[in-house]
């Protein structure tokens, strides 16, 4: 019950990053014009590397992020066109804070390996948006 908390209309978890029962989200901005494939290939390549992560693409992109802040995953790894598609760039979002930093994929899992061994903290994992 400590860790619950209700934010602008919003049921947050901060369950600890060693707790939560996923690691992250992966999230599609939109579902068209390949964002959900290139998100669905980020997902599958991330669970290959051993990370526990949930897949979402239905309902807006803040819906999305409301459901994963819900059940306590720390991260949603969000795909779009401009950083993605475009420059190999995707932008994760901070459940507490709700900020959100810009990391490329070929230092993706490497980060995410760091952040939750707690060797990184949020703001260290990339670029602020």
């Amino acid at each position: 019950e400590t860790a619950y908390e209700h934010k602008e209309k919003r049921n947050i978890l901060h369950l600890p990053r060693d707790l939560a029962p996923y690691q992250l989200s992966v999230l599609p901005l939109v579902t068209k014009d390949g964002l959900p494939e290139k998100a669905t290939e980020i997902y599958k390549t991330l669970q290959d590397a051993g990370f526990t992560a949930q897949y979402d693409q239905s309902g807006s992109i803040g819906r999305r992020y409301a459901r994963s802040d819900e059940i306590g995953t720390p991260l949603a790894v969000t795909i779009d066109y401009d950083n993605t598609l475009a420059n190999e760039v995707v932008t994760i979002r901070d459940r507490d804070s709700w900020t959100q930093v810009k990391t490329h994929l070929d230092n993706l899992e490497e980060m995410l390996r760091k952040y939750h061994s707690y060797q990184l903290e949020f703001k260290d994992l990339g670029e602020p948006l």
